[in-house]
């Protein structure tokens, strides 16, 4: 932070607002703050540098469409889906009128739109896009090569949330075999293609193998990350989601607790990832017929979430239906039923 935010005084004082260079800076550290969950922080830049590419009056290294897709990709991030769509849109229109049909920037800009497209819902329109942005890159490039992962990635998801398993699986694995073939082993990147299979086996009920895999993420975003890294969090936290689902609370208690302290160390407390930690740990209480302690929790995943992303957001939503489901189970169907239909509500209007 302290990098990005030096960089962009000594571009302003230097070059001025208008300047290409203050433009990149204030993208990055738009994104900085994106990645940290200070979305706040990060519309203030991004929207400035938007802007000021706007204003430009020649555009050679296409300032306007990154800004375009960098906004796009917060608003994504805050389940402003809408916003984002539009805004991939204008960015996917550029690139073509820029690089023509066939150019791995184009490709590039496919692949965000539909993975926009696939947090809708709007399954249809992004399986379409995603082929559309693999077809373009193998034209360009053999089939294995680096620059198809990330569609092949985005649509093995897409196909699991769809139940279609085997399809899902085929794509996680080319991705990984790809990565295995430009990496190195230990590349943190292959580590989060085990994460992906992992999910997936768990979504199929396959808890063994599910389990050997998650936990030889944790060891390898351990060795290569750190224990120190959210990376790390996620990964117990994901190991947490595994025992859970196999019944296995004893041993899931402690890992709960280790990943969301981790993250509220790390990230604090109004960040979605320990928000996710903390919906686990709720679950694993739920689970266990702990239903106060769940119901603590979810409220306190509901106000750090409202913080993050307002009102109208899935998350809102899932975090509502949680709850929901707590009140449901103590006989309290009254406040179970507002909280469901909110949930509705919500969910209508984003997808």
């Amino acid at each position: 932070q302290f990098w990005n935010e030096k960089c962009l005084k000594i571009a302003q004082t230097r070059f001025g607002e208008g300047h290409t260079c203050t433009i990149t800076s204030l993208n990055n550290l738009g994104l900085f703050y994106d990645r940290q969950g200070k979305y706040n922080q990060a519309k203030l830049m991004l929207e400035k540098a938007l802007d000021l590419s706007r204003n430009l009056a020649t555009d050679e290294d296409n300032h306007l469409a990154t800004s375009l897709n960098n906004l796009a990709s917060l608003h994504s991030s805050k389940g402003d889906y809408k916003r984002a769509k539009a805004l991939y849109t204008e960015a996917l229109s550029l690139m073509k009128e820029i690089y023509g049909e066939k150019n791995v920037h184009t490709a590039t800009c496919l692949n965000n739109l539909a993975l926009t497209c696939d947090r809708q819902g709007s399954y249809e329109d992004a399986e379409r896009l995603y082929n559309q942005s693999i077809t373009i890159t193998q034209e360009l490039f053999e089939q294995d090569h680096i620059e198809n992962v990330n569609s092949f990635s985005n649509l093995a998801s897409l196909y699991e949330r769809k139940g279609c398993y085997k399809q899902a699986e085929e794509f996680h694995t080319q991705a990984l075999n790809i990565k295995r073939k430009f990496f190195d082993e230990d590349h943190i990147s292959i580590a989060y293609s085990i994460h992906h299979l992992a999910e997936l086996y768990g979504r199929q009920g396959r808890y063994e193998q599910s389990e050997t895999l998650h936990l030889e993420f944790c060891e390898r975003t351990a060795r290569l990350l750190g224990r120190e890294h959210p990376d790390f969090a996620i990964a117990l936290s994901s190991l947490a989601a595994s025992y859970i689902h196999q019944e296995r609370y004893k041993e899931a208690e402690p890992v709960c607790i280790e990943a969301l302290e981790l993250q509220q160390k790390l990230l604090g407390k109004n960040h979605p990832n320990t928000t996710s930690s903390l919906n686990n740990l709720a679950t694993l209480f739920e689970c266990q017929k702990k239903y106060e302690q769940a119901e603590a929790l979810y409220i306190q995943a509901i106000d750090a979430n409202l913080r993050i992303f307002g009102e109208n957001h899935p998350e809102i939503a899932s975090n509502f239906s949680n709850l929901a489901l707590v009140y449901d189970k103590q006989g309290r169907h009254e406040q179970a039923e507002a909280l469901y239909l909110r949930a509705l509500e919500i969910r209508c209007e984003v997808f």
